[in-house]
C-alpha cells in the first residue's frame, strides 16, 4: 500500500469519527478528535451551573419557606431557595397519644362533643392535636367575659369548650337566682342547701324544703304546749330552733278526745265504753217447743263505733243452738213431760285491757198439758174413768175426758196401785 493510500485513510477515518462524535450525547465525556475539539467541550458541559429551575425541578428546593416544614436557606449563586424537608408529627404539634394506633382511636380524656382534634400518623404511629370546641348557643367561657359582666354556668347541659364549661356572660342587674331556688336562705322551719354561687360570691342561691310537721317555738307554746303532745327539737338552717309536736297516747283501752278552741288544741284520755246485749235474753215456749234467732250486740265504742269479738263459752240444756255473725239460731223440740224444762247460753266479751263481760240466755220449754180435757193418768189416778176427748196436748199427747170416780177406800187403793206402776216404769226409763 502507497503511503498517499495510508494518508487517505486515516483522513477518512478520522472524518468519521468527527461525524460519530459530532452526533453522540452531549453528555459523553470521550472525544476522538486529534484536535481536542471535543474534549475541551465536555470540559465546558461539566462546569455549566444547574439553573433556579433545575434545582427547583429535582425537589427539595422552593423559592420562599414552606408551612409544616424545616427549610433552611441555601448558599446557590444567583438562586434564592431553601431546602426544606417535612417536619415531624411532634413538631407539627401532634403529641397526645391514643389508647392505640387506630386513627379513629381518640386521646384519652377528649371528647367530639368538647374538643376539635386533628391526627397525624407517622411511623405506624397515630398522634393527635387537640383545642378547645367553641361554646354554642351564645355561650360562653369565664374567659371570654369582660370585666363587668359574670359568669353563670349554663342551665341544663351545654357541652364544654374543652375542660371549660360553657354559661353566660352577664351583668350584675341581670343575675338572678334560677327558678327553684331563693337567693339567702328562707327563715323560719327550713332546711337550705347552697346550691350555686354566683359571680365569685356575688350571689348565693339556695334550695329550701319545708321541715315538715316542725313549728316554731312559739308556734308550739301556743297550739300545742299541753298534756297530749310531747315535743321533738331540731334546729333550721338559719338558726331557728324548731318543734315537731308528738302526741302522747293514752293508755291502754283508752280514746284520745280532742277539741280546737281559738286555734290551740287541748284533749283529754277518755275510756272506751263496751256493749255486750242480745235483743231476748229469755226466750219462753210452750211444750210445743219452738226456734227463734238471737240478735247480739257486741261493740267497743270510742272514737267511733267498731264490731267487738265475743265467744259462746257454754250452750246446755233441751235445745240445739248454733252461730253466726252476731247472731245465735235455738231450735226447741217438744216437752212431753209435765214439767217445765230450761236451756241456758252463755257468752263472754272480753275487753282490751282483759275485763270480761258476760251474757245469759236462758230459754224455758213449759210443761205439756192439755186445753182441754185430762192426760189418761191424771183421770186414773183420781180413780175415774175416761174417755179420750179427741184432742191433743201442747206436746202432741192425747187428751181425755174424766168420767164417773170411785171415792173412798177403794179410790185410794186404786190411786196407790197406779202410782207404784207408774213409779216402777218410770225406774227403767
Amino acid at each position: 500500500m502507497s503511503m498517499a493510500t495510508i494518508i487517505k485513510k486515516i483522513i477518512s477515518a478520522g472524518v468519521l469519527l468527527c461525524l460519530i462524535t459530532a452526533a453522540w450525547p452531549s453528555r459523553a465525556d470521550i472525544c476522538f478528535l486529534p484536535t481536542g475539539e471535543c474534549e475541551q467541550g465536555a470540559k465546558d458541559r461539566k462546569s455549566k451551573p444547574k439553573t433556579c429551575q433545575e434545582y427547583m425541578t429535582e425537589g427539595g428546593y422552593y423559592t420562599s419557606m414552606q408551612e409544616n416544614m424545616n427549610c433552611s436557606l441555601m448558599n446557590i449563586p444567583g438562586c434564592m431557595l431553601f431546602n426544606c424537608v417535612d417536619k415531624t408529627c411532634e413538631e407539627r404539634g401532634f403529641k397526645l397519644e391514643a389508647g392505640g394506633n387506630n386513627a379513629s382511636a381518640w386521646p384519652e380524656g377528649y371528647s367530639d362533643s368538647d374538643w376539635v382534634c386533628d391526627s397525624c400518623k407517622q411511623g405506624g404511629t397515630t398522634k393527635w392535636k387537640c383545642s378547645p370546641r367553641p361554646c354554642d348557643g351564645g355561650y360562653k367561657t369565664p374567659a371570654e367575659c369582660t370585666d363587668t359582666e359574670t359568669w353563670i354556668a349554663a342551665d341544663g347541659f351545654v357541652h364544654k369548650s374543652g375542660h371549660e364549661s360553657c354559661g353566660m356572660c352577664k351583668n350584675s342587674d341581670e343575675i338572678s337566682c334560677p327558678e327553684g331556688t331563693t337567693e339567702g336562705m328562707l327563715s323560719g322551719c327550713y332546711m337550705c342547701d347552697r346550691v350555686l354561687t354566683i359571680g365569685d360570691g356575688l350571689k348565693e342561691c339556695y334550695k329550701c324544703r319545708d321541715m315538715v310537721g316542725y313549728v316554731q317555738e312559739s308556734d308550739y307554746s301556743y297550739r300545742y304546749d299541753n298534756a297530749c303532745y310531747d315535743k321533738r327539737s331540731r334546729q333550721a338552717s338559719d338558726g331557728t330552733i324548731c318543734y315537731r309536736p308528738i302526741e302522747v297516747p293514752c293508755g291502754t283501752d283508752k280514746y284520745k278526745q280532742e277539741e280546737e278552741i281559738d286555734g290551740r288544741y287541748s284533749c283529754s284520755c277518755v275510756n272506751n265504753k263496751y256493749v255486750f246485749s242480745a235483743d231476748n235474753e229469755l226466750l219462753q215456749y210452750t211444750a210445743a217447743g219452738g226456734s227463734d234467732t238471737i240478735n247480739i250486740v257486741s261493740q267497743r265504742i270510742g272514737e267511733g263505733i267498731e264490731e267487738w269479738d265475743y265467744q259462746l263459752t257454754s250452750s246446755s240444756g233441751f235445745c240445739s243452738v248454733s252461730e253466726a255473725t252476731n247472731k245465735l239460731m235455738v231450735d226447741c223440740s217438744r216437752n212431753p213431760s209435765e214439767e217445765s224444762r230450761q236451756h241456758t247460753i252463755k257468752l263472754e266479751q272480753t275487753e282490751e285491757d282483759g275485763n270480761k263481760n258476760y251474757l245469759t240466755i236462758n230459754i224455758v220449754i213449759a210443761a205439756d198439758e192439755c186445753e182441754l180435757g185430762d192426760f189418761e193418768h191424771v183421770c186414773k189416778a183420781r180413780g175415774c174413768d175416761y174417755e179420750a176427748n179427741g184432742t191433743k196436748s201442747y206436746a202432741g199427747q192425747t187428751c181425755y175426758n174424766c168420767g164417773e170416780c170411785r171415792s173412798g177406800v177403794r179410790a185410794a187403793v186404786r190411786s196407790a196401785i197406779t202410782d207404784s206402776f207408774n213409779f216402777i216404769i218410770n225406774m227403767f226409763d
